[in-house]
């Protein structure tokens, strides 16, 4: 994957018995499987902006794993399927108490 992607994510957080929504804009630089990008995000109506790096780990054929860290030093797993015309990916994150589902596109630049 290289070239510049953007998504639009939105899913559920599991705090204080309850389900709070949670929703992401993010913008990641991809050149070959590692990937920096910044996210804008909203847990629950707080804020947050956090800049991340990452990379894809193949597991078999477009199926894999993103791992990421951002510059807070939190920690993300996600199960990924990548388009096989390298124009993006979906996303399943089940890590913890989240629940997300995200489709990331290239940009049009």
């Amino acid at each position: 994957m290289n070239g510049s992607f953007l998504s639009q994510q939105r899913g559920s957080s599991f705090a204080a018995s309850s389900w709070k929504a949670n929703a992401v804009i993010q913008r990641e630089s991809w050149t070959e499987w590692q990937m920096v990008g910044l996210a804008v995000s909203s847990y629950n109506g707080a804020g947050e902006v956090a800049g991340y790096q990452g990379r894809f780990i193949q597991d078999e054929n477009c199926i894999g794993r993103i791992r990421q860290q951002d510059d807070r030093g939190a920690t993300y797993a996600y199960t990924a399927i990548l388009r096989s015309d390298g124009s993006g990916y979906a996303y399943l994150q089940t890590q913890g108490d989240d629940l997300t589902v995200a489709l990331v596109e290239k940009s049009a630049s």
